[in-house]
């Protein structure tokens, strides 16, 4: 009744090699999962998996599973965010004790850095997301309640340098904030798009790298995004800063959107009326976008 956790590599041209064991982990437990976390690649074809509770694997074609699993320090409770940059470090991004820590993983390295607080505050929520930019930057956006009442409020901050800025709020509306994460993605010049779920419609806020700030949250979808069920937002990236971005529009709509920086952000359309569950998107580097879900 042992359990155990397998993983095949897809190569273009040669299809699926055959399936490998991933060494230090099994179980007899039914009610145990193993396979959790994210499955990251990088350019090279190399891949790193985080779990939930941080235990950290790498794989090269080369060599295939390493045997060891890097945990970073104590203290943090549980996986929300990962992220690999193009030299190949592991950006973790996690919650606990009502508190976001951001940790990095030096590509090859064994040992994490130290837990920074992206947030700086005992206010910000699990509802977060890691995007990182081409020169070593990164913005982090979270959810955040107000102190002054019960409601939530979209938070952002910018890491310069290897140093965390000063928290801002990129939105002044006064609907509450969902639970649904939010999404966040960085060109290649720095430009960033955030989308979260408020009240019962979608907003989008774009980062100006020229000018370090945030502009006004635009409303999408207005009135159709149920605010007590997750829309589950995703959104794929471009270098160049093309993206489309596909969420839950009301209990079944799936909807999507694309962006352009030349031309902004197009009008919604709709998927699929029937759909279920999560969805996931990708995109490929002539801007062709794949989703799958659940109908």
């Amino acid at each position: 009744n042992t359990r155990k956790v397998f993983s095949r590599r897809y190569v273009a041209g040669q299809g699926w090699a055959p399936a490998v064991v991933v060494p230090g982990l099994s179980t007899e437990t039914p009610s145990v999962v193993l396979v959790t976390g994210q499955l990251l690649m990088d350019a090279t074809g190399n891949a790193t998996w985080v779990r939930h509770n941080f235990e950290t694997r790498r794989y090269s074609a080369a060599a295939g599973w390493s045997a060891t699993a890097f945990v970073p320090a104590a203290g943090v409770g549980g996986l929300v965010d990962a992220k690999v940059d193009a030299g190949g470090n592991v950006h973790l991004l996690g919650y606990g004790g009502g508190e976001l820590r951001v940790t990095r993983l030096p590509s090859g390295g064994t040992t994490w850095e130290a837990w920074a607080d992206p947030a700086l505050s005992a206010l910000a929520t699990p509802s977060a997301r890691l995007a990182l930019d081409s020169s070593g930057g990164a913005i982090a956006v979270w959810r955040e309640r107000n102190p002054g009442d019960g409601n939530y409020s979209m938070k952002a901050n910018r890491r310069v340098n290897g140093a965390w800025q000063t928290p801002v709020r990129i939105e002044e509306v006064l609907t509450d904030v969902t639970v649904s994460p939010p999404e966040i993605e960085i060109a290649a010049n720095g430009n960033a798009i955030a989308a979260w779920h408020q009240g019962s419609s979608l907003y989008v806020n774009r980062f100006n790298a020229a000018t370090a700030s945030w502009g006004v949250a635009t409303e999408v979808d207005a009135g159709q995004v149920t605010s007590n069920l997750l829309a589950r937002i995703e959104m794929a990236m471009l270098a160049d800063g093309r993206a489309v971005l596909t969420w839950q529009s009301g209990t079944y709509a799936l909807k999507s959107m694309s962006y352009s920086p030349s031309t902004g952000f197009s009008a919604p359309l709709a998927v699929t009326s029937l759909s279920t569950g999560n969805h996931f998107l990708g995109i490929d580097r002539d801007g062709r976008a794949l989703l799958t879900y659940r109908s």
